[in-house]
């Protein structure tokens, strides 16, 4: 597995510092990410040399993920990710204890890590395309996938006081929002891609 760390991939350097984005680190508000991703997703896939990719969003680290479905073009590649961004912006700004803190528009703040990684399948193996149809990938082949994760930690409105100190503010950091919703927005990004690939 190989990891393209932003501190070490040219292309991702030149977008960020164009784009007035923070190059520091893979953590980003979510009010830039459709920006960000639309910017460097085809140029990752560029890069990859892979032929097929995924976009995932993990909730937490170790559970509620959404995952699309195999990628065979950039197109759709950058678009699942664009929307995932989008949709879940959509998810918190529901969240009605932050708007009663922050105001309208407070979901641009929350920040979110930005992850790629080219993968290579261990052995032959079945997948599903974004048509719906399945295709058999032999061992070795190569994937991108770009993951969004490490949002906010969802509380209960009644422990909003007990949030986190120090440089991640619960501005930046704390939700009401349910992690299940947020998996559900993602996944519903993914089908949006994919139903438009094949229009």
């Amino acid at each position: 597995m190989r990891e393209l760390n932003t501190h070490e991939h040219r292309l991702t350097l030149t977008a960020l510092r164009d784009s007035a984005l923070p190059t520091a680190g893979g953590r980003f508000p979510l009010g830039l990410l459709p920006t960000l991703l639309t910017t460097l997703a085809p140029q990752w896939w560029e890069y990859s040399g892979a032929a097929y990719g995924k976009v995932s969003y993990e909730a937490t680290r170790y559970e509620s993920h959404a995952n699309s479905a195999l990628i065979d073009d950039p197109d759709t590649f950058t678009r699942s990710a664009v929307y995932a961004a989008e949709h879940l912006a959509d998810a918190y700004a529901a969240d009605h204890v932050r708007t009663e803190q922050y105001g309208p528009g407070h979901e641009a703040r929350l920040e979110h890590t930005v992850a790629v990684e080219v993968e290579r399948t261990y052995s032959e193996s079945l997948h599903r395309l974004t048509d719906g149809s399945l295709i058999y990938l032999d061992a070795s082949t190569l994937f991108v996938r770009l993951t969004i994760g490490e949002g906010p930690q969802t509380i209960r409105p009644s422990n909003w006081r007990y949030g986190p100190t120090g440089r991640r503010t619960p501005e930046h950091s704390l939700t009401t929002v349910d992690y299940a919703d947020c998996v559900a927005a993602a996944s519903a990004a993914f089908t949006r891609a994919a139903r438009e690939a094949t229009q």
